[in-house]
């Protein structure tokens, strides 16, 4: 994952879940629960239901900006700016569910990205 030089508090609660939780169990609920929830929800629904009634472009967007949103836990500037990644990963999920027509995609590439978001702290244990 991209850092931008500070942390969210979404950030903060996952380095405190990977020092306190066990190892399999912080790696299965961050780097492939959470992923094929938030990709069942934001990009399978928001988007690719969605699609049928509303034009593309307005699905992708706003499923974005809610990913982003939904990674935020306070009304900051610092929050938003951390969520920024989120936002772009959400766009570029969205896109990818749209054009290629293969859910499986976008959610084997959010697994991607949180997994290796989570090695290094894990390794650090």
């Amino acid at each position: 994952p991209i850092s931008l030089g500070f942390e969210s508090m979404n950030q903060n609660n996952v380095m405190e879940a990977l020092k306190t939780a066990p190892v399999l169990l912080t790696f299965i609920a961050i780097g492939i629960m959470g992923p094929v929830t938030e990709e069942t929800f934001f990009r399978f629904i928001m988007v690719g239901k969605a699609k049928e009634k509303i034009p593309a472009v307005i699905c992708i967007i706003v499923s974005a900006v809610c990913f982003g949103l939904m990674h935020m836990h306070a009304l900051t500037v610092s929050e938003l700016v951390s969520c920024l990644p989120q936002l772009t990963t959400g766009l570029l999920f969205a896109i990818l569910l749209v054009k290629c027509k293969n859910p499986t995609i976008p959610v084997l590439l959010h697994i991607l990205n949180n997994c290796i978001g989570i090695i290094p702290p894990l390794l650090k244990r």
